[in-house]
C-alpha cells in the first residue's frame, strides 16, 4: 500500500500547491455545462469542463502516469488523476480495505498539507469500490475540496488509481456539475474493474413475499431472514438486504401476544411517536429531523427521518405500523432503509415504503379517515413518553452484533434492527 500513498501525496501536493488559482486551466466557455471526455489510452470518460489539459511522460502509455484538469481560473477545477502501478496486490482493494487506508489517505491531507476533513467515507459506483474524502482549505479561506479514489484492476498483477478531484469555491463545489462529474466517471473496460458489494443497494428491486409474516414489499436481492423460528408468525423476525458501502434495507416484524389498547390507531401513534423519536435519538446516536402520523394500504403508522450523528453522510427513514390480529394479539411492523446521501436519494427508497402491504388486510388497524394514501402530518416535538411493552423486545435484543469488526453504518442497523 505504500506506493498509492506516494501516489496521494503527490496528487495532493498538486492540488494544494499556492498558485492553485492562478493556474491558467482550459476554460468552460459556457461556464455552466460540462461534456463527455474520453481517454482510451487511460480507459475512462467522464463529463468534464471544456476539453482538459493532458500532462504525461508519455501521452500514448497506458504504463505511465497521466493528470487531466480543466475549469474556471480563481473559481473551481475538474481534476483526473491515473496512476499506473506495475506490481500491486493479488486484487483491487475492497471495501474493508479501503477502511483502513481511505483514513491514512486523509489523515495525510488534513496533517501534512493543512487541510481540514469534513466527511469520508467508502463509497461503490459502477462496479467499483472506493473512498471519497471532503475537505476545506484553511490557508485558502473559501474554497473547499472533495476527492474520490477508485483503484482497478489492470490484468498481471498490475493496477490503476483513479483519482478524480473537484476544488474551488462554495458556489462552484455546491454546483449541479460538481455531483455530475463525479456520477459520470465510468473506466472503459469495466469487466477489469474491483467486484462490487455482493448485495447491491442502488440496484432494481424485485417483490419479496413472506406468508409466514404475511406482507410483501419490493427489496434489493433475496434477504437475509433473523429468527428464532422462521415458520412461526408469533415469534420475531428480521429481514435485511444490502451493503454497508451504501445502504440497507430491512423490515421488522415483532410479535405481541397481549395487545394495548388503542395500538395502530392516529390518537395512539400522535400520543407514543415522541417516545419512538427519542429511542431513536438517544439510544443510537441518531438526530431525528421529521416525524409524524401516515397512513398507507388502509394502516395508520408512524414515520420518522433522522441523521446518524456518528456516521456524517448518513441518514435514515423508519416507518411504524402497528397491526391488530385475532385474540388481542398485535404485530409491529418496522420498515427502515438507512445509507449514504445517494442511497437516500434513490427512487428504490420509495419504492421500498411504497410497496409494502399485508397478504391479510383485513386485520390491519382502522386508518385515519381523510386519506387512503400516504400523507405525513408533522409534529411539535413533545416531552417522550414512557415506553411502552413493545418498543423493544428481548428476542430482538437478542440479535444484537458483537462483531468489531463491523462498520458504524452496519453496527447502527444492528442497534436500530433491536428497536
Amino acid at each position: 500500500m505504500s506506493q498509492l500513498h506516494h501516489q496521494l501525496i503527490a496528487a495532493i501536493l498538486i492540488l494544494l500547491s499556492p498558485g492553485l488559482s492562478t493556474i491558467a486551466f482550459a476554460d468552460d466557455p459556457s461556464g455552466n455545462s460540462l461534456k463527455e471526455f474520453v481517454s482510451k489510452v487511460c480507459d475512462f470518460q467522464i463529463d468534464m469542463a471544456a476539453d482538459p489539459e493532458h500532462q504525461s511522460s508519455n501521452p500514448t502509455s497506458n504504463q505511465v502516469n497521466h493528470m487531466f484538469r480543466s475549469g474556471i481560473p480563481g473559481v473551481g477545477i475538474y481534476m483526473v488523476q491515473f496512476n499506473f502501478e506495475p506490481a500491486t496486490e493479488k486484487s483491487a482493494l475492497t471495501a474493508e480495505q479501503w477502511e483502513k487506508t481511505g483514513k491514512e489517505f486523509a489523515k495525510e491531507v488534513e496533517t501534512g498539507f493543512g487541510a481540514t476533513i469534513s466527511q469520508q467515507k467508502v463509497v461503490a459506483h459502477q462496479g467499483m469500490i472506493g473512498y471519497e474524502i471532503v475537505f476545506d482549505i484553511p490557508a485558502q479561506p473559501g474554497f473547499s475540496g472533495r476527492i474520490r479514489f477508485f483503484n482497478v484492476l489492470a490484468g498481471e498483477q498490475k493496477s490503476r488509481l483513479y483519482t478524480l478531484t473537484t476544488i474551488g469555491k462554495s458556489e462552484f463545489m455546491k454546483s449541479k456539475n460538481v455531483g455530475q462529474f463525479f456520477q459520470s466517471f465510468k473506466t472503459l473496460s469495466p469487466a477489469t474493474a474491483a467486484k462490487p458489494p455482493e448485495k447491491s443497494s442502488t440496484d432494481s428491486l424485485k417483490r419479496f413475499v413472506s406468508k409466514v409474516c404475511d406482507f410483501q414489499i419490493d427489496i434489493a436481492g433475496t434477504p437475509e431472514h433473523l429468527s428464532s423460528d422462521v415458520t412461526s408468525s408469533q415469534t420475531d423476525h428480521a429481514f435485511r438486504t444490502g451493503s454497508p458501502e451504501a445502504g440497507f434495507y430491512v423490515v421488522q416484524y415483532n410479535f405481541a401476544p397481549v395487545a394495548e389498547e388503542g395500538a395502530g390507531t392516529a390518537e395512539y401513534w400522535k400520543e407514543n411517536g415522541a417516545a419512538f423519536a427519542k429511542k431513536v435519538e438517544t439510544g443510537f446516536g441518531a438526530k431525528v429531523s421529521k416525524r409524524g402520523v401516515v397512513v398507507h394500504q388502509g394502516m395508520t403508522g408512524y414515520e420518522l427521518f433522522f441523521d446518524v450523528t456518528a456516521q456524517p453522510g448518513t441518514s435514515g427513514r423508519m416507518r411504524l405500523f402497528n397491526v391488530m390480529l385475532e385474540d388481542q394479539k398485535s404485530v409491529l411492523y418496522n420498515l427502515m432503509t438507512i445509507g449514504s446521501s445517494e442511497f437516500m436519494k434513490s427512487k428504490n427508497i420509495d419504492q421500498f415504503f411504497q410497496s409494502f402491504k399485508l397478504l391479510s388486510p383485513k386485520t390491519a388497524a382502522s386508518p385515519a379517515k381523510k386519506s387512503s394514501t400516504d400523507s405525513l402530518t408533522n409534529e411539535k416535538p413533545k416531552p417522550p413518553l414512557p415506553t411502552t411493552a413493545n418498543l423493544t423486545t428481548s428476542k430482538a435484543q437478542s440479535r444484537r452484533s458483537n462483531n468489531a469488526t463491523k462498520t458504524t453504518r452496519e453496527q447502527a442497523v444492528e442497534k436500530l434492527k433491536a428497536f
